[in-house]
């Protein structure tokens, strides 16, 4: 599992090294939306996974912990208090297609059954965006 971890840690590096660029070339919203709505929340979201299907991996759930306690912090470093706040007020979606399609091409998408749009999908996000709040020092 260590390889893992550190496999994790090197791509959180490559992932704030595009943000940076993103930022510089898109500006703030493609850059924390890239960063925070896209691989931030899949970071929590296998976390969570991690804690829920893994409890016997005590170690490996603690190094993951830290690598999203420094995920966080150099996200707080990158965007600022109100942007990171902005984000949260005014994006309605999370993943891959959440900071690159239109609500409408989202709304095509569930449509076409291309993305799973359920009450259980809607809680699952609703969780995530609360542990990636608490990581982030948000108020919930």
């Amino acid at each position: 599992m260590e390889e893992f971890i550190k496999n994790k840690e090197k791509l959180i590096n490559e992932q704030i090294n595009a943000t940076i660029d993103i930022k510089d070339e898109f500006g703030i919203e493609k850059a924390i939306g890239y960063l925070v709505g896209e691989k931030f929340y899949s970071l929590i979201k296998e976390f969570q996974y991690l804690q829920k299907n893994h409890k016997d991996k005590t170690e490996t759930i603690n190094d993951f912990r830290l690598l999203v306690l420094e995920g966080s912090k150099r996200i707080m470093e990158i965007f600022a208090e109100d942007e990171i706040n902005n984000y949260f007020k005014l994006n309605p979606r999370f993943g891959s297609l959440g900071h690159v399609v239109t609500e409408d091409e989202h709304k095509l998408f569930v449509e076409k059954g291309a993305v799973e749009h359920t009450i259980d999908t809607e809680i699952e996000d609703t969780l995530i965006m609360g542990e990636m709040k608490k990581y982030l020092k948000i108020s919930l």
